[in-house]
């Protein structure tokens, strides 16, 4: 596998990551990625766990934001904003 894309970062630091690299290293939507940094290379792999994936306070498995390294769900993040 030896893709590669151009990617601008935008305003908030983001980037997006093409379709066609996401299926190519069979990553879904929510999943989590490790992110690391070899000399001048950045490098993203598929997070061996899942601990972002739900919500910290519910449990619910659909976790839409993290919050200090810890995900959070945004029916949770609506009580709290109450």
């Amino acid at each position: 596998m030896e893709s590669t894309c151009l990617c601008k970062i935008d305003e908030l630091g983001r980037i997006m990551l093409p379709g066609r690299i996401r299926e190519e290293c069979g990553w879904e939507v929510r999943d989590v990625l490790a992110l690391s940094v070899e000399g001048d290379t950045l490098v993203l792999k598929l997070s061996e766990t899942d601990s972002l994936k739900s919500c910290i306070i519910c449990g619910r498995e659909e976790a839409a934001r993290v919050v200090s390294g810890k995900g959070i769900c945004e029916c949770c993040i609506r009580e709290i904003s109450k």
